[in-house]
């Protein structure tokens, strides 16, 4: 189950790459959101909410420094494992360090419950709701910052 849970999410980011993206112009004036102004003075990554499934829902963002509204970036969602939040997925694996994270929006969902639908041991949701859950967070993400939609990807 975990691995149909896997397969979905990867096809899910697949079919994801035609979106219209959220940019500016380049060499627009356009000014940084209060969100991503918020975001980039913060000392770690801020937890943001959604509803999703009629759920509220949450994940938590890094911008890239520097990030401006008028270049596209990739975007890598983590995923954590279980019994964990997806604040921890990047001290956890180091994903947040330069080397991984430069240049990229960097997001790490929340699964209800500490994990992800498709294990037994997981009753918080079904494979579907996460599935349109990890949708609505790159929907939520593509319309606030400017992520370059053919890359979208997923770790974890």
């Amino acid at each position: 189950m975990h691995k149909l849970l896997l397969t979905a999410c990867t096809l899910l980011l697949c079919a994801t790459r035609g979106s219209a993206q959220a940019c500016a112009a380049p060499n627009s004036s356009v000014a940084l959101s209060s969100t991503a102004s918020a975001i980039l003075n913060s000392s770690s990554p801020p937890q943001l909410y959604l509803t999703s499934g009629g759920r509220n829902r949450s994940y938590y963002i890094q911008l890239p420094t520097g990030y401006t509204p008028n270049q596209a970036y990739p975007l890598v969602l983590g995923f954590h494992g279980s019994q964990s939040i997806g604040l921890y997925f990047p001290l956890d694996t180091k994903m947040d360090d330069a080397r991984y994270s430069n240049n990229k929006i960097m997001v790490y969902p929340d699964g209800v419950g500490g994990s992800w639908a498709g294990p037994s041991y997981h009753n918080g949701t079904s494979v579907d709701e996460d599935i349109q859950f990890v949708a609505d967070v790159i929907a939520n993400v593509k319309a606030q910052f400017c992520v370059d939609a053919e890359r979208v990807f997923g770790v974890g």
